[in-house]
């Protein structure tokens, strides 16, 4: 019954893959590109949760509780910004990044 989560966490791994191999470019043609990848990313992986609820509504409402209250404070930190960053890039037109320049070895 949760074909469609699944579908939507492969849809998240996809997106993810393109973010993480575009954030690693030195040289970029377009530097919009990283943009549209995260914000594809946050929306596909906040979506899997909201599919998870859609398609086994009771037992996500009876699971989803106890997993988050046992998450670890990091991950709970973690999570709260994942959800934040997506809100922000929803509602507000992009998630807060920032650029940083660290230098490559060879």
């Amino acid at each position: 019954m949760i074909e469609a989560a699944k579908k939507k966490l492969r849809e998240e791994l996809f997106f993810f893959d393109a973010l993480s191999k575009e954030g690693g470019k030195v040289v970029r043609n377009d530097p919009e590109i990283f943009s549209y990848y995260l914000s594809a990313f946050l929306s596909a992986a906040r979506s899997v949760t909201f599919t998870l609820q859609w398609e086994e509504k009771e037992k996500y409402d009876a699971w989803f509780p106890d997993w988050s209250d046992g998450l670890a404070e990091e991950d709970k930190k973690l999570f709260g910004l994942f959800v934040e960053q997506r809100n922000q890039n929803q509602k507000r037109g992009s998630a807060e990044v920032s650029v940083v320049d660290e230098p490559h070895s060879r």
